[in-house]
């Protein structure tokens, strides 16, 4: 191999094992991977990979928790993308932006960013992005504007893409959310039903952190109903630690109500032992306690 190719085989090679490393909760692997791959890319002048790069290192940088790093990424991210004239591109830039507001408790910003996403996501085609668009636009209405119905809608709008794609982890996200909405409708026994399956969904995609937060959306359904607190105390201890192996903290707009759910439980005789022995599940037992 000459040198140019030895770079562009090392630049794949070092973004290719960033994915698996994120994909694994190694976050901090996967951006020193990353910052390499980005630096050769960088170097070799290929303008659309270092876009990707970056907008892959802003969404570790925002599971992190360092929202500025990753809005200040996705956003260099979008202009070496508009600069392409790359309209997909630019789409997944200013979805990952609004995500990021959205983390920061900024909604409005959030819904326009996903708004104009969703406008060139319809317009090109991109049936998997328009999905992923209509339900973050859910999740906007669902945790900072209380609108039920209209988050129902999104919600629905997107299982219904996702269901024609066939898309696992998509199905797992929006079927999550929709047990949110039915837990505040009080439809108890459908809540229960979508979050059990989002949560054999994740498991089936090995996704660590939709675990955790199918996880918390079941251990606070559990909790309001009363139908089983010692369990609902195991999962919200379950999801902790794991959240705390993967240096990814609850997300801000999300605490209100996962401090909600634990709080009908703390009163819970033992609470404190119980915790202790839901932080010690392992994630290949998580589904035997629901079965």
């Amino acid at each position: 191999l000459d040198v140019l190719e030895f770079r562009s085989a090392r630049g794949r090679a070092t973004k290719g094992m960033g994915y698996i490393a994120f994909s694994q909760g190694d976050g901090d692997l996967a951006m020193d991977l990353y910052r390499e791959s980005f630096n050769i890319w960088n170097k070799l002048g290929d303008l659309k990979i270092v876009a990707e790069v970056e907008n892959l290192m802003g969404m570790v940088a925002r599971e992190q928790g360092n929202y500025r790093d990753a809005k200040d990424l996705h956003y260099q991210s979008y202009l070496r993308y508009k600069k392409l004239q790359d309209d997909w591109g630019m789409s997944l830039a200013l979805n990952n932006m609004a995500v990021v507001h959205f983390l920061n408790c900024q909604p409005d910003e959030s819904e326009k960013l996903h708004l104009k996403a969703l406008k060139i996501r319809t317009d090109i085609e991109d049936t998997l992005g328009k999905a992923s668009s209509l339900n973050n636009l859910g999740v906007i209405n669902y945790f900072c504007k209380g609108d039920l119905n209209q988050a129902s809608k999104y919600f629905s709008e997107a299982l219904s893409l996702r269901n024609q794609l066939k898309d696992t982890w998509g199905i797992a996200s929006t079927l999550g959310y929709l047990g949110l909405v039915a837990r505040k409708n009080k439809e108890y026994d459908r809540s229960y039903e979508l979050h059990v399956e989002s949560l054999k969904l994740y498991v089936k995609v090995g996704d660590k952190l939709g675990i955790c937060e199918a996880s918390e959306g079941l251990g606070i359904l559990l909790a309001e109903s009363k139908k089983n607190p010692l369990l609902a105390i195991k999962l919200f201890a379950f999801a902790d630690s794991l959240r705390f192996d993967l240096k990814s903290p609850l997300p801000k707009p999300k605490k209100e109500e996962h401090e909600y759910g634990i709080g009908l439980v703390s009163e819970y005789p033992n609470f404190n032992d119980i915790w202790e022995v839901g932080k010690s599940i392992r994630l290949s037992e998580i589904l035997g306690l629901i079965d």
